[in-house]
């Protein structure tokens, strides 16, 4: 699909979620390439690193760890897409303890211009890194930083009674 819009001119957006602030992902009059059923997560064995699919919203990326007793950094609401909120910063209640969205990128598969699969090397990753993943590629998955769900409670427990 992108190479196929990159060779014949026409404007494509990416969408995951859908909550663009700047509406960016629903676009009248251009093609969408919809990631929602790009959903896959995949925890490695130690339940230290996930590699999640481009689709993965917050919700369903926390059900799917909690099954391992693991927990991932994450905005507020459920249905926002992962790698939208992550390759633009992605602050949420984790950031203090686990830092931002950008934070926790270890990995990248793109789909680039060409329309090649390829995994993101550092520069890529570097760009992908703050600069929003539909600017290099369409990010079809990233491998992520995983953590214990006891250490999460604790530090978000500690949080609310600070407050």
């Amino acid at each position: 699909m992108v190479a196929c819009c990159v060779f014949h001119g026409v404007e494509f957006v990416v969408r995951s979620g859908g909550h663009d602030l700047r509406g960016r992902s629903t676009v009248d009059g251009v093609v969408q390439i919809d990631m929602r059923d790009v959903n896959h997560v995949t925890v490695d064995n130690d339940a230290k690193t996930a590699r999640v699919g481009g689709g993965v919203l917050f919700g369903h990326l926390l059900e799917e760890l909690q099954k391992r007793d693991a927990m991932a950094a994450v905005g507020t609401i459920d249905t926002v897409g992962l790698v939208g909120w992550s390759t633009l910063g992605g602050y949420g209640p984790y950031s203090p303890s686990f830092g931002l969205g950008v934070d926790q990128i270890l990995g990248a598969t793109v789909v680039n211009a060409k329309g090649e699969l390829i995994t993101a090397d550092e520069r890529l990753l570097t760009a992908l890194r703050g600069g929003g993943a539909s600017s290099f590629g369409v990010v079809v998955e990233l491998e992520i930083k995983v953590y214990p769900l006891r250490q999460v409670g604790g530090m978000f427990l500690l949080h609310v009674c600070l407050l």
